[in-house]
């Protein structure tokens, strides 16, 4: 006896996203990365389509943040002292974009805090050490 598979039909559609600007587009990066475009669930592929498959962002900080897991660190190695080199590290890895976290108001172990200058300076410097789209939190 054939077993048939319910289906559900959904009215919506998940509204496409390209993140990125090649050089063609009037941008800095590689490559660019589209995500969305979903008319079903995640996985149901029966149910409707899922035109992108799932993208892999790395997080990377401009300072190593100490409420993070000591085996991240352990992981990346000397990697995490520098934003660049994480980013180039990630880019290593297979990431398909990058995530900087700005540390921004959070105060260093010396009590001061981050100026907005030393913020655009990581932003720019991971910016330009790596091809990949990057989303700057």
């Amino acid at each position: 006896m054939p077993v048939t598979i319910p289906k559900n039909k959904y009215s919506g559609k998940v509204r496409e996203v390209t993140i990125g600007a090649t050089a063609a587009d009037g941008g800095t990066r590689t490559k660019t990365v589209t995500v969305g475009g979903e008319s079903t669930l995640p996985f149901l592929f029966h149910e409707g389509t899922m035109p992108y498959p799932p993208r892999i962002a790395v997080e990377i900080a401009d300072r190593w943040p100490a409420d993070w897991s000591p085996l991240l660190k352990e992981a990346w190695g000397d990697a995490v002292n520098d934003p660049v080199a994480w980013a180039k590290a990630a880019e290593a890895v297979g990431a398909d974009l990058i995530l900087l976290r700005l540390t921004g108001p959070v105060q260093r172990g010396d009590g001061s805090k981050p100026t907005a200058a030393e913020a655009r300076k990581a932003a720019r410097a991971v910016l330009g050490a790596t091809g990949l789209p990057l989303m700057v939190f």
